[in-house]
């Protein structure tokens, strides 16, 4: 009698998250190479400006002395919830497009967080494997009246008349793995944002100083405001002298393969004459 295969079944195959949810705000990155390695250090990063936003718990009895087991359960208990109060952890939630990470971070300015990191990683070097940041402040679902009202939200908010000069103002679209959403009507929706929140903001595609970044990855909508983008290399991770020490060393290295005698009005790709 042959023996039956056992089915493996996967059950819970359709549990898994394969896409973002809506309502959330927080950081996109770009990376290359192991997106996990890369994800650590988003993690690593983002938690070094968490730590300096955190509030430090005052012990509430500084002064006294804890007898009892029953005491001491009770501070530890006081001393959990004080340190809940700094909002919730960062947490990754799967995008469904290779090289591209999304960490949502409930109640924070993902606009200032975003300016605050770049301004850190362009100084040292403190990522290898990320290469961008892009800040997300509100992910909804592909629907264009939702995104139309978010779009005059933002522009409401960041195109502001304080400053003597007029803002100036640019549009980042990208599509990763979406084919139902158009450049041509998320233009027409910030033209007319701008047109209601701020007339005399004026369109700079060269070094704007605010950029509206309208990201439509799979099934969600990613929107989000980035300040001074083109002034600091599109939110580029790697200091500027990394950069160029790496070309540095590939022109040395192109250098060592050319032969130390090459003839006169020659190139290096000619044959050496040959000697008898």
């Amino acid at each position: 009698m042959a023996t039956r295969k056992k089915r493996y079944d996967r059950w819970n195959s359709n549990t898994k998250q394969k896409s973002v949810e809506a309502g959330l705000s927080g950081l996109f990155f770009t990376c290359h190479g192991d997106e996990r390695r890369a994800l650590r250090e988003a993690y690593t990063i983002i938690e070094h400006f968490a730590e300096g936003d955190r509030p430090v718990p005052a012990p509430s009895r500084s002064e006294e002395t804890l007898d009892t087991d029953t005491d001491f359960e009770k501070e530890c208990v006081s001393m959990r919830g004080k340190t809940n109060e700094g909002g919730a952890r960062p947490k990754q939630r799967p995008t469904g497009v290779k090289n591209c990470l999304f960490v949502a971070i409930q109640g924070c300015d993902s606009t200032k967080l975003s300016l605050e990191i770049v301004g850190y990683c362009q100084q040292d070097s403190n990522c290898r494997f990320l290469d961008r940041v892009i800040p997300v402040n509100i992910t909804l679902p592909v629907d264009m009246v939702k995104l139309n009202d978010v779009i005059f939200e933002l522009a409401k908010k960041y195109l502001t008349t304080e400053e003597a000069a007029p803002p100036t103002y640019a549009l980042e679209f990208k599509v990763r793995n979406n084919g139902s959403v158009e450049k041509g009507a998320v233009l027409e929706m910030l033209d007319a944002a701008v047109t209601a929140a701020c007339p005399s903001a004026k369109v700079d595609l060269k070094r704007p100083k605010i950029t509206f970044f309208i990201q439509a990855v799979k099934t969600i909508i990613m929107a989000g405001v980035a300040i001074d983008y083109h002034a600091r290399r599109k939110y580029n991770l790697h200091p500027l002298e990394e950069k160029k020490d790496d070309q540095t060393a590939q022109t040395a290295e192109k250098a060592s393969m050319v032969p130390d005698q090459i003839p006169d009005g020659g190139s290096p790709s000619e044959k050496r004459p040959r000697l008898e």
